[in-house]
């Protein structure tokens, strides 16, 4: 496996003296910003793994709510309908018996 700071040591030797302790400032800084770096996106990564489920499963009783309120409200509507039927034929009966 390659080492990036191997590769960066061996151009170092060859560059001139004022130009590598620059040259390892910049090293230590990309090696430094790239920790916090790393540190936010496992956080992140780690906070998605927490919330999506959580948001998934909100919008799915969300939806089942909205059926069962469809539902009811249908359910509503028959039972009356049926109750608009039973006197329909008691009506049916009475004008059948006379």
């Amino acid at each position: 496996m390659i080492n990036i700071k191997e590769i960066i040591n061996k151009y170092i030797k060859n560059t001139k003296l004022w130009n590598k302790n620059y040259l390892k400032y910049k090293l230590n800084s990309l090696i430094l910003a790239f920790k916090p770096l790393l540190i936010v996106y496992a956080v992140l990564f780690i906070c998605l793994i927490l919330f999506v489920p959580m948001i998934y499963v909100k919008n799915q009783i969300y939806y089942i709510s909205k059926d069962i309120h469809k539902l009811t409200l249908e359910y509503e509507l028959v039972s009356d309908q049926n109750e608009e039927i039973k006197q329909k034929v008691q009506k049916l009966k009475f004008s059948l018996i006379e």
